[in-house]
């Protein structure tokens, strides 16, 4: 039994024009896709890499020309990084289902495995799916959400500036039912735009920041129900 990383100056793929299929399940691949294999896989070339040790999706091996993007059942691993999300929400449409390694605990990482476009969507529901750790500040790539419900997760941590103002200009985001989250230090750099700030039944624990005294634009604040 081989182990082996897809090496594009190992394996120049690029010079296949046409075959039908390339099989490389089962192969005991590991490492990177390489951006040749993502651009062929976005050309619609069957490449099968089902059941190998674990392949790993970079954001940076996503050429700016690939739109659609078809990486379904393809052994891939790991967690799905801030920069590799922002990618993909950007893309028309793509399928990175049937890869169980993928790290389907974090928000990201259900997010990119329940959804094949990001870039329209404008209703997210992640509720009672306990999703867990903290949420990114790349949530804030899905430019068209009105609705982003959260509800009843183990998430904790520091609420991203991006969401909060998010809320603030109107998207419907609840967060209510969550493990603890707290408001960030530098709140202050929310913008001199926010009038009115409702974070009422969020999840929050902590103390308030100092720094939200700096807000002096702000006429209303909403912190009811929380921890």
């Amino acid at each position: 039994e081989n182990v082996g990383a897809l090496r594009e100056d190992a394996c120049p793929l690029g010079v296949f024009t046409s075959f039908a299929p390339l099989d490389l399940s089962v192969c005991s691949l590991i490492g990177d896709v390489p951006s040749e294999l993502i651009q062929m896989k976005a050309d619609r070339f069957d490449i099968l890499l089902s059941d190998n040790i674990g392949l790993v999706l970079r954001a940076a091996n996503i050429a700016e020309q690939v739109t659609e993007m078809d990486l379904s059942c393809c052994s891939l691993c790991g967690d799905i990084s801030d920069d590799l999300f922002a990618r993909l929400a950007r893309l028309d449409r793509f399928d990175i289902s049937g890869n169980p390694m993928l790290n389907q605990d974090t928000l990201l990482g259900h997010l990119v495995c329940q959804y094949s476009n990001l870039t329209n969507a404008r209703q997210l529901e992640v509720n009672f799916r306990g999703v867990s750790g903290p949420i990114s500040s790349a949530i804030s790539a899905c430019a068209s959400l009105t609705k982003l419900h959260l509800v009843s997760n183990k998430l904790t941590g520091e609420l991203p500036l991006t969401l909060i103002r998010m809320k603030a200009r109107g998207c419907d985001v609840a967060l209510a039912g969550n493990y603890g989250l707290t408001l960030p230090p530098n709140i202050d750099e929310l913008g001199d735009d926010i009038l009115e700030l409702d974070l009422s039944c969020c999840s929050l624990i902590g103390t308030v920041p100092e720094a939200i005294g700096k807000l002096v634009r702000l006429t209303y604040l909403g912190l009811d129900d929380n921890k």
